[in-house]
């Protein structure tokens, strides 16, 4: 998204964001999009959606969006800005294993903070090295979930389960009883996924992490 969005002649920049480990997720900043000095967020690397570039120009608090199931704002405090999430139910999209999601139905909740702190890309290096081979700092490596959106309402797959958006912006969680399921479920919502590589994700799940799950 960054490369498209200089080729059409913006100026952008890489910012790193912390979700659960240092540094472990990218944003987008764009300056002078409608005027000289303004500065917006782009995310578009994230399951909880944000469907449009957010402007960083608030004093404390920014409006609070609202995009397919998730309702979110952002809050200064200081030089860091955090992403809130306000939790309508108790799993949303977190793996149903995580203590710590329980009990915070109504609640804002943060998701991630950065800083106004432009980067390079090698700058994340690191952090997306342990992202990727240190089970527990975030997610992905304990919890298979694909997730994609349709006229803006979320559709996905979260291990053994398929959640499905309906018209209250809630998600329908349907139970996949068998391997089969799943894989039929992601070639159904991810037709550009090759077959071979949801053989391979589910055969892994199955093998290395539904034993894991509660």
């Amino acid at each position: 998204m960054k490369f498209i969005l200089e080729s059409l002649g913006y100026h952008v920049s890489f910012l790193p964001a912390t979700v659960t480990h240092p540094n472990n997720h990218f944003l987008i900043v764009v300056y002078d999009v409608v005027k000289d000095g303004d500065v917006y967020m782009v995310d578009v690397s994230c399951g909880y959606p944000t469907f449009e570039a957010i402007p960083l120009d608030f004093e404390e608090e920014s409006p609070v969006y609202k995009y397919s199931f998730l309702t979110m704002k952002l809050v200064r405090n200081g030089d860091v800005i955090e992403r809130k999430h306000l939790r309508r139910t108790e799993r949303h999209l977190r793996a149903s294993c995580d203590p710590g999601q329980k009990d915070l139905t109504g609640k804002w909740m943060r998701f991630y903070d950065f800083k106004l702190m432009p980067v390079d890309y090698s700058y994340f290096y690191k952090s997306m090295e342990e992202v990727h081979t240190i089970p527990g700092i975030n997610p992905f490596l304990v919890s298979l979930r694909v997730i994609t959106f349709s006229n803006d309402r979320c559709i996905a797959v979260r291990d053994g389960s398929s959640l499905e958006e309906g018209g209250d912006h809630l998600l329908k969680e349907t139970q996949l009883n068998s391997p089969e399921e799943m894989k039929a479920r992601i070639a159904k919502i991810c037709p550009q996924l090759p077959i071979e590589k949801i053989e391979n994700a589910v055969k892994y799940w199955e093998k290395e992490i539904k034993p894991g799950l509660k």
